[in-house]
């Protein structure tokens, strides 16, 4: 497997951890916030690498992007307001200490990692020890847990034996 696309991101520590949803601007008091789970952005300092659940929830999608686009495939009614959502406090043990990506796993089909940057899921092992896993075939978008949610996602992968999954593992730094 290719690994020069994840060089953007090696010895990088995660900044921040970013979702997508929208508020309602003419609430009176306080606003719920709805969250999109179909992309999740992880920040490296000035590298933003987007995340998006494609192909009806069955793959991920991975990008390098500038900047976030709020280009939803549905229109938000009048009375509500894009918003960005930190969850990097909800995700990380520590986001005061050595977040840096050690180690990825990337579960893929055949070369389509190499060609569209598709996978079936990934795996991100942090330098800290910390490991997160992101899930697209989740109901809503994107599931993102641990050691268990891999194990949950390995159990339920559709049509196959949890030893035929096509896995990678690329490590970025010792």
């Amino acid at each position: 497997m290719n690994t020069q696309f994840f060089d953007r991101i090696k010895d990088a520590p995660i900044t921040d951890i970013l979702q997508l949803g929208c508020i309602d601007k003419t609430a009176v008091a306080l606003s719920e916030v709805t969250i999109f789970h179909e992309r999740i952005y992880i920040v490296f300092g000035d590298v933003l690498l987007k995340l998006e659940s494609v192909n009806q929830y069955s793959e991920l999608k991975l990008q390098f992007v500038d900047q976030i686009k709020v280009d939803f495939d549905f229109e938000l009614l009048d009375n509500t307001l894009p918003v960005t959502i930190s969850v990097t406090e909800l995700l990380l043990d520590d986001t005061l200490h050595n977040n840096a990506i050690a180690a990825i796993d990337v579960y893929q089909k055949e070369d389509s990692f190499e060609k569209k940057q598709l996978c079936a899921a990934i795996g991100f092992h942090l330098a800290g020890g910390q490991y997160l896993f992101f899930d697209p075939t989740f109901d809503f978008g994107i599931n993102v847990g641990g050691h268990r949610r891999r194990e949950l996602w390995l159990e339920n992968y559709p049509n196959t034996d949890t030893d035929k999954i096509p896995y990678n593992k690329i490590v970025l730094s010792e």
